[in-house]
């Protein structure tokens, strides 16, 4: 008599359950790990009237942004060590994963700043990028320390502001004033996170890791959303320009209600400025920024959580149904 094969019981159930969850994985896994925004890209600046501005100026490096740092501390003082090291990596005399220490000590050789002790004031970020020829803030001296808070809204109000003769700091990084206007989202192998933007009749590939306001991490999530402006990176080697910072339209007043509901996040929390045509302006009257992203990362989260249940409930009847067919073969 021809003997066959029989499953263990257990090894086959363990078997289709690790197939189906690695299948599974790949299916709720986040298309979009590298589109950061303000509600990934720290864990603590929710409630931060200037998280708009911390999450663009970590894409021009004005803010030098850690992946391994969760955490942006906005109501921290900032300190002297840590302007020179962003004032550094900023004008290029170091390079972003350049150790603290080595950043900021290049940018004191370079007169960027006077000293890396103590906390820094306007006057010390005003001379680390402008020469000292920015406006400082209403009621606020040059002797004044500030917050790391303080800090990106200022930066912030200033990024169209030629105060340098190289020009303001979106030209400084490199970058060039992109399109505008409605966008359709096409899949696409050919651009990064898996999609191409057509914008105005062209198509636009994003960066690796752009910064994205008022809109979700995903970009299969943007068709038929307004763009109101953006930057494009200087260009590859081949001469191809890619999206780094895109700024869409904010949703209307009731849409925003639902979204805040929805996110359990109150209006007040999420006020911010934006200028009307460009990126955000601290010193504008404050509006409540999106938080479409919270509301969409809800509902597929439900969507994740039910879909792992349906698929632990068929593995788990999978190796039911083999250990009953196992039983009867060897009978």
């Amino acid at each position: 008599m021809r003997n066959r094969f029989v499953p263990n019981r257990v090894t086959a159930a363990a078997l289709l359950l690790a197939s189906v969850l690695v299948s599974a994985l790949a299916f709720v896994s986040p298309v979009s790990a590298h589109v950061v925004n303000p509600e990934n890209v720290y864990e603590d600046i929710g409630l931060s009237a200037a998280k708009d501005d911390i999450a663009l100026l970590t894409g021009l490096n004005v803010i030098v942004y850690d992946h391994a740092e969760t955490m942006y501390r906005p109501q921290d003082p900032l300190t002297r060590t840590e302007l020179a090291q962003w004032a550094a990596v900023f004008q290029g005399l170091a390079a972003q994963d350049a150790e603290q220490k080595a950043a900021a000590q290049s940018a004191l050789e370079h007169h960027l700043v006077a000293s890396l002790d103590g906390n820094a004031t306007y006057g010390d970020v005003n001379q680390a990028f402008f020469a000292g020829k920015a406006v400082l803030p209403e009621n606020a001296a040059a002797g004044d320390e500030l917050t790391r808070e303080q800090y990106a809204a200022w930066m912030g109000s200033l990024l169209h502001e030629p105060y340098h003769e190289q020009g303001n700091l979106l030209e400084r990084s490199g970058y060039a004033e992109g399109p505008s206007g409605e966008v359709e989202v096409m899949k696409s192998d050919e651009g990064h996170h898996g999609f191409l933007l057509m914008i105005d009749g062209e198509t636009y590939a994003l960066s690796e890791h752009p910064r994205v306001l008022n809109a979700p991490s995903d970009p299969s999530l943007w068709s038929g959303r307004q763009l109101q402006s953006s930057w494009l990176t200087g260009g590859t080697a081949e001469g191809e320009k890619r999206l780094q910072l895109l700024i869409f339209s904010e949703p209307a007043g009731r849409e925003m209600q639902a979204v805040e509901s929805a996110s359990g996040e109150p209006a007040s929390a999420a006020g911010h400025v934006h200028e009307t045509a460009h990126v955000p302006q601290a010193d504008a009257a404050a509006q409540p920024a999106s938080e479409q992203d919270g509301q969409e990362k809800t509902a597929g989260g439900f969507a994740g959580f039910w879909a792992w249940i349906v698929i632990v409930g068929i593995a788990a009847a999978g190796g039911v149904w083999i250990a009953g067919k196992g039983r009867r073969a060897k009978k």
